[in-house]
């Protein structure tokens, strides 16, 4: 199966403004802020816990964006919190 995203690629965050952590050291989050793929995860479509088979969970990837945020990113939120950069 082919990755959604490759690491290495760059994107551009799309969500709200926040702040992450703890108050008052964590790090603020702003639209359009721009990082790269550190990680990507295969889809796993059925996952074994203690001899149970449960159902997989999708592809996904961490994205650093270089100021101490790191935030996972999926397929299905292309366009609504992430974009590609080009």
């Amino acid at each position: 199966m082919t990755p959604f995203i490759n690491v290495g690629d760059r994107v551009r965050y799309l969500g709200g403004k926040g702040r992450f952590g703890h108050w008052p050291e964590g790090v603020w989050s702003e639209p359009r802020m721009e990082g790269t793929v550190t990680e990507y995860h295969p889809e796993e479509p059925t996952v074994e816990i203690r001899g149970e088979r449960y159902p997989g969970i999708d592809a996904w990837a961490v994205v650093d964006y270089g100021n101490g945020r790191q935030y996972a990113i999926s397929e299905a939120h292309e366009g609504q919190l992430w974009e590609r950069v080009r």
